[in-house]
C-alpha cells in the first residue's frame, strides 16, 4: 500500500492575466483550482499513471473540503486529519508577456499539538509491513522541526519505507535521528542540508 502525507496542503489558484502591474485592477482568465501540497501532488501523479494511493493530509474549513471533493472526484483515497483552521490557499499568477509564473505561497494554518499528533496516531493505525509512505511538503506553523524524525521512527516501527520530500532542515533532523529509504532534495536542498547554505539557481 503507498501511502502519501501532506501536513500543509493548499488549495492552488491559478490565473493567466495580460500584465502584472502595481496599483492596476488586473482582468484575470482561465482560472483553475487544483489541490496541492507535495504528498497531494504526488498521489495525483501516481493516479495518472495508474497507480492506487491513499493521501492522508491536514483538512481545515471549506478550502479544505475543496480538495476532498477534488480528489475524490479523480478516484483518490483519502484519509484526513481534521484541523480548526482553514487550509490555505496559493495563488499562481501567469502573466501573458512573461515565460513562467508568479507563485504567491502562504505559510499555512497553524495546528495545535493535538493536531500534528493525530496525525502520527493515524500513521501508526494504517502503515503496515511493506507500506510505502511518500512524505512531502513544507511543516505549517505550530509543528515542530523533529516532525519528519517523528514519522520514520513510526514507519520503522510499523515496518513501513520512508520516502521523504521536506525543507532542509527537517530533512536534516530525520536523517540524523532515523534510517530513511529514500529522500528527494533538489540541488539547493541538498547543499543546505549537508550545512553548506543555499544556493541560487539561474
Amino acid at each position: 500500500m503507498i501511502w502519501t502525507l501532506t501536513m500543509n496542503p493548499a488549495v492552488d489558484l491559478a490565473v493567466t492575466t495580460p500584465r502584472l502591474e502595481i496599483k492596476r485592477k488586473l482582468r484575470c482568465r482561465d482560472a483553475s483550482i487544483t489541490p496541492g501540497g507535495g504528498g497531494i501532488n504526488c498521489s495525483r501523479a501516481i493516479a495518472n499513471l495508474g497507480g492506487k494511493s491513499c493521501a492522508m493530509f491536514t483538512c481545515g474549513g471549506e478550502t479544505g473540503r475543496i480538495i476532498v471533493q477534488q480528489l475524490a472526484r479523480a478516484g483518490i483515497a483519502t484519509a484526513r486529519i481534521d484541523i480548526q483552521e482553514n487550509t490555505r490557499i496559493n495563488i499562481l499568477a501567469n502573466p501573458e508577456d512573461e515565460e513562467g509564473e508568479y507563485r504567491l505561497v502562504l505559510p499555512g494554518p497553524e495546528l495545535r499539538e493535538r493536531e500534528w499528533q493525530s496525525a502520527l496516531r493515524r500513521l501508526e493505525e494504517v502503515l503496515g509491513d511493506g507500506s510505502l509512505l511518500i512524505a512531502s511538503g513544507s511543516l505549517p506553523p505550530g509543528v515542530p522541526d523533529d516532525f519528519y524524525s517523528r514519522v520514520a521512527a513510526v514507519a520503522k516501527k510499523r515496518g513501513a519505507l520512508l520516502f521523504l520530500d521536506s525543507p532542509p532542515e527537517a530533512m536534516r533532523r530525520a536523517m540524523a535521528e532515523e534510517r530513511l529509504f529514500a529522500i528527494k532534495p533538489n540541488k539547493s536542498e541538498w547543499v543546505a542540508v549537508q550545512g553548506g547554505g543555499a544556493i541560487v539557481e539561474n
